[in-house]
């Protein structure tokens, strides 16, 4: 593994459960698991910001999507399957709601070219900056 990606790893492993995460947190978050699956990182948080904003308690489509990347349940548990996981729901929780389980399934699905997200031609064409306030130390590749 890329040293760079494990020192990011054991960075952000440090941020405590119990309180909610800084949005940095959340953009590291996203282009570690962008880096992971040889997305384009401004691509990836292009995404979230305009599907979420950055929320992590974002509800769209009439409740159906959620969290950052405003995953449906079935179109979660296809990527997770794709992606080899087996997740226990009801042991670990809706994966939606995870900052790295979503974001690792998302960018397993951006690597597979997967169209789930409408934005997601748009921010190929104008990635904006969404993911620049994110620490240099953590998110430069």
């Amino acid at each position: 593994m890329n040293p760079r990606i494990l020192a990011a790893l054991l960075i952000l492993a440090i941020h405590p459960a119990s309180e909610p995460p800084p949005e940095d947190y959340l953009r590291a978050v996203v282009r570690v698991s962008a880096g992971l699956y040889h997305v384009d990182p401004s691509l990836a948080c292009c995404i979230v910001e305009h599907e979420s904003h950055w929320d992590l308690h974002a509800v769209g489509d009439n409740g159906a999507a959620v969290s950052l990347w405003q995953w449906h349940e079935e179109s979660i548990r296809v990527a997770l399957r794709d992606m080899g996981v087996t997740w226990n729901w009801e042991k670990n929780g809706d994966p939606r709601l995870s900052p790295w389980m979503s974001s690792l399934a998302a960018c397993h699905a951006l690597g597979e070219n997967w169209a789930w997200w409408p934005t997601r031609e748009v921010c190929e064409v104008y990635p904006g900056e969404a993911c620049e306030s994110c620490p240099e130390e953590v998110c430069e590749p």
